[in-house]
């Protein structure tokens, strides 16, 4: 199981990765970090759930990926109800 420490050290390690990953998903009101950051908070959260991690840049960029795709949604509803 992944401890604190270790999500850390993966951060640093894959910090670039994650933030071009997530410069995919960010628009004008979020930032690539913002949604970097959302993501390595939703992993921490759950650090007990994970267990085992054989690969910890794909654990990353995953949830990265995730939390991007739920902005990129958020955004459109958004617009959607602006336009109504």
């Amino acid at each position: 199981m992944a401890d604190r420490g270790q999500l850390e050290r993966w951060a640093k390690e894959h910090d670039r990765a994650m933030l071009a990953v997530a410069a995919r998903y960010a628009g004008p009101s979020t930032t690539a970090e913002d949604i970097r950051q959302s993501a390595l908070l939703t992993v921490l959260q759950k650090l007990e759930e994970i267990g085992e991690v054989s690969s910890p840049k794909g654990l990353l960029l995953g949830y990265v990926k995730n939390v991007g795709r739920n902005h990129l949604k958020k955004r459109e509803r958004r617009a959607a109800i602006l336009q109504a």
